[in-house]
């Protein structure tokens, strides 16, 4: 599959502003993705600067809004591009209400399409024994990590505010 480009990337400046001192602050919606094109190493590219109402420089872009879809999105000024960034997996234990006894079954109760066991105390199902009872696995909490290079993000729109010259 193709990565995305720059040229994916729409623009359009919702508002422009100007400072005393000749610095421009434009709010700017982004929209790119489209569930085919993959995320490239270095980011998603923006365009350039002009696009985004900029005449010399960026000196700063701040995502002020974003889609809750599961992914962080940061500015990288080095490779000028939108990082995307996802929660490490993870799991957690199972907890099956009703009680306990030796080497009780578990699964689908036939009362419903429900997990669960018939006894009346509560069971904790915990992930040190996974490796060999199956069951849920646990793992301490990890920061975000970015998205892979296979990822083909789906259709995103961002607002940001862009500061420069």
């Amino acid at each position: 599959m193709a990565a995305l480009t720059a040229n994916d990337v729409t623009v359009t400046i919702l508002d422009r502003d100007a400072t005393r001192r000749g610095r421009r602050i434009n709010l700017v919606q982004l929209g790119f993705g489209d569930g085919a094109k993959t995320y490239p190493s270095t980011g998603v590219p923006l365009p350039a600067k002009e696009k985004l109402g900029m005449v010399q420089k960026i000196l700063r872009l701040i995502i002020t809004e974003k889609p809750v879809n599961g992914y962080d999105y940061l500015y990288d000024k080095t490779n000028h591009s939108i990082r995307i960034q996802q929660s490490a997996s993870h799991t957690h234990d199972l907890l099956v209400k009703g009680s306990i006894t030796a080497d009780e079954a578990l699964g689908v109760l036939s009362t419903g399409p429900t997990l669960g066991k018939s006894a009346a105390t509560d069971r904790t199902i915990a992930g040190a024994n996974s490796a060999t009872k199956g069951g849920v696995v646990s793992v301490a909490a990890a920061p975000l990590a970015e998205v892979s290079t296979s990822h083909a993000p789906a259709s995103t729109t961002l607002v940001v505010e862009v500061r420069g010259l």
